[in-house]
C-alpha cells in the first residue's frame, strides 16, 4: 500500500487529479509486483523490513542511532533480471 500511495501522489503531483479506475491499476499492478515477488523469493522482504530487523538486533547489542551508521548493499540483478 506504501508503494502505491507514493505513485498516487506521484502522479497526482504532475497532473492534478487522478481517477479511481486508475488509483485502481496502480494497486493491481503494484499487489501484481509483491505476489510475483513472493512466488519467487520466498521469505524476501522490503529494505524497511529489512532495517527494522537489523534495527531490533544492533540494539540489543548497545548499539544506537548515535553510535552506529548503517549502510547496506544488495545486488538486483536477480530481482530486475527479465525472464
Amino acid at each position: 500500500i506504501d508503494a502505491s500511495s507514493e505513485d498516487i501522489s506521484e502522479v497526482l503531483s504532475k497532473v492534478g487529479s487522478l481517477s479511481v479506475l486508475d488509483c485502481c491499476k496502480i494497486i493491481a499492478e503494484k499487489t501484481n509486483t509483491l505476489e510475483r515477488l513472493s512466488r519467487h523469493f520466498p521469505g524476501s522482504f522490503s529494505s524497511q523490513e529489512c532495517l527494522k530487523k537489523v534495527d531490533a538486533v544492533l540494539s540489543k547489542r548497545g548499539y544506537t542511532p548515535e553510535n552506529t551508521l548503517y549502510a547496506q548493499s544488495v545486488c538486483p540483478d536477480e530481482v530486475n533480471h527479465e525472464v
